[in-house]
């Protein structure tokens, strides 16, 4: 998402279709990766390094372990209740529920003070915070807290940068003879409440199927959804003679609330000649709304069947 000269950005050229590109910087070497998929439909992807020959390398967030040195890749927060939550690591993830992927991280809880304080001495305990190393490679975790250090020596801070988001930390850590840690990093930290994107699709017994046409169904007292991998559908009769799946529920199951068969006896799914509802004792939460001409769907039945669905949908009225 960096800024790069022109004559490299989408839209520039109609011969280039979509692509990514990352310049990793660790002193004067650098590292290109570039992946791109051109107009005709082939593809093109480059990894390159070297010396930079630029009259300055970019600062990077880093993140050094027992002097092995890495970009620091994702930072992860929270601030509530009065207490920091903060999360860094090399790995290259964008969710936090992705952190138990990373092959290290350090994790630290404090007082929101310490937001205000400066740089931190672990050995000053004026101020609560709790600080985790934790590798998940060798299911090793070093806890220091500031009731108990544990021998540890070193310093940390975190700030508040412009930006509910921004922030600037950095620590230099001796856990003990066999562990030392240090990081750099200022810029946006994710929100660890933050969800993944979800696609729209639906998956049955372990196979996903995309949702490319959607269409619902107002004329009756039960609402019908229909729901195909299979694109410009929009009439009942198309979704009836498509793989799709059809959801029957009432007008007022469409609240945006999670809502069980047992709170709308009527309510019943349909895929793959099987049929979900009360009268057969399944079990499944419907989660829909409809604003206009746009719908919000999910559904599980704890077991084979998920849907998600947000987007446009023709509605038949």
């Amino acid at each position: 998402s960096a800024p790069l000269m022109d004559g490299v950005g989408p839209g520039y050229t109609e011969g280039l279709e979509s692509g990514l590109c990352r310049f990793d910087f660790d002193g004067s070497q650098a590292e290109m990766f570039m992946d791109l998929t051109l107009a005709d439909g082939s593809s093109l992807a480059v990894r390159a390094s070297g010396q930079y020959d630029g009259s300055a390398a970019p600062d990077e967030n880093f993140i050094e372990r027992n002097g092995e040195k890495s970009p620091l890749r994702a930072s992860f927060y929270s601030v509530e209740d009065g207490y920091g939550y903060f999360y860094f690591t090399p790995a290259d993830i964008d969710y936090f529920e992705e952190i138990d992927m990373a092959e290290y991280y350090i994790a630290m809880s404090f007082d929101e003070a310490v937001l205000d304080a400066g740089t931190v001495d672990v050995n000053d305990n004026s101020l609560f915070f709790d600080i985790f190393y934790v590798d998940n490679f060798t299911g090793d975790m070093v806890e220091i807290t500031s009731d108990d250090p544990a021998g540890a020596e070193g310093t940390f801070s975190v700030e508040r940068l412009d930006g509910e988001n921004s922030f600037a930390a950095s620590m230099s850590i001796v856990f003990s003879d066999d562990l030392s840690v240090s990081f750099g990093f200022s810029g946006e930290c994710t929100d660890m409440y933050a969800e993944p994107a979800k696609e729209n699709e639906f998956e049955y017994d372990g196979t996903t199927s995309p949702i490319s046409s959607v269409v619902l169904d107002t004329t009756a007292d039960l609402w019908t959804i229909w729901l195909s991998s299979e694109s410009g559908i929009e009439t009942v009769d198309g979704m009836q003679s498509a793989d799709a799946v059809k959801i029957s529920a009432p007008e007022e199951a469409f609240s945006g609330e999670p809502v069980g068969f047992s709170t709308y006896k009527d309510m019943e799914f349909e895929y793959d000649g099987n049929v979900w509802n009360y009268e057969n004792g399944s079990l499944g939460t419907l989660t829909v709304s409809l604003d206009g001409e746009n719908m919000l769907l999910e559904f599980t039945n704890y077991d084979n069947f998920k849907v998600y669905y947000s987007g446009p949908v023709v509605v038949i009225r």
